[in-house]
């Protein structure tokens, strides 16, 4: 008659170690729709910074244009050799504007900064200025588009000279 221990050992040795191939089948499916969700998640998050990368330029468009304009708002109608020139050696004398343009109908209608499309350094971005003139303000309207994305910013400028206008 045979030992215990030795019927153990032989059903030990009988078991076979390893995975049937309906296990790796199910665990290779998991690893890959893990694997997919983590490429799509990094494209998307790739797509994000690219895009927070052109509204960002077209901020930046938006905001340098507007120190422009707001530059010539303040030069406009100026009277030369007065501060409001801009130039240093004006700077001590009381700025003054000329008037002429208070009688007229549309008196923003010789303002330097009109209507225009303004470029970009790459071909992702378009964006464009719109000037209205409303009375004494400057109606301005920024819209464009980066990547399919819409953008759009309004401001209102009013030109030191019209100050001067009754």
């Amino acid at each position: 008659m045979k030992s215990r221990s030795s019927v153990s050992l032989k059903l030990l040795t009988d078991v076979k170690t390893g995975f049937s191939l309906v296990e790796v089948l199910v665990a290779f499916s998991i690893l890959a729709i893990v694997l997919a969700t983590v490429f799509e998640s990094r494209f998307a998050s790739t797509r994000r910074v690219e895009q927070t990368g052109d509204f960002n330029q077209i901020q930046n468009m938006v905001r340098v244009d507007l120190a422009y304009i707001r530059e010539e708002a303040l030069k406009w109608q100026c009277e030369l050799g007065t501060a409001c020139s801009g130039r240093y050696e004006d700077k001590d004398h009381e700025a003054r504007y000329r008037n002429t343009h208070c009688t007229s109908n549309i008196p923003l209608t010789e303002f330097p900064v009109q209507t225009e499309v303004l470029s970009s350094e790459n071909n992702n971005i378009q964006l464009t200025r719109n000037v209205e003139l409303n009375k004494k303000q400057l109606d301005i309207t920024y819209s464009g588009q980066a990547r399919g994305k819409a953008f759009i910013t309004r401001t209102l400028i009013i030109p030191q000279a019209m100050n001067w206008c009754d």
